[in-house]
């Protein structure tokens, strides 16, 4: 474990990265992790397992210009990876594991299906070749 806190984060997630390609993750999942989990690291300036803690964290997200529900999904994908370590025996204690959700308010920042009334509008509104791409998807 001793050895554990003082390897590079990104030797802990190459070794996340196959162990989960080993259980049959796909693809996508294998290349949102990697790259959510690289992003979180550099913006919280974390390159060591001792850098991660609750308040370096904490305060990454209060000065963070992110949307609550994108937090909150980094936030789910740091846990995993904390978890798996601890599972590892990498670590004794996963320090996000009481870190709580931003809140996020009802109705802002959700994508949602349009209603059927709102896409007609929506290709009536649109060039041919556009409406063409909304009526396919």
């Amino acid at each position: 474990m001793r050895d554990g806190v003082n390897k590079p984060l990104g030797d802990h997630l190459a070794a996340f990265h196959a162990d989960l390609k080993g259980r049959g993750r796909s693809a996508n999942t294998l290349k949102r992790y990697r790259k959510s989990m690289v992003r979180t690291f550099k913006l919280c300036r974390w390159s060591k397992f001792s850098d991660i803690t609750p308040r370096s964290f904490s305060e990454w997200r209060g000065q963070a210009k992110l949307a609550p529900k994108y937090v909150n999904d980094l936030l789910g994908i740091l846990l995993t990876f904390l978890n798996w370590l601890e599972r590892e025996r990498v670590i004794m204690e996963n320090p996000l594991r009481h870190a709580g959700k931003a809140r996020v308010i009802e109705g802002e920042g959700y994508r949602r299906a349009l209603t059927p009334d709102e896409l007609q509008s929506l290709v009536n509104a649109s060039p041919s070749v556009r409406a063409a791409v909304y009526l396919f998807i």
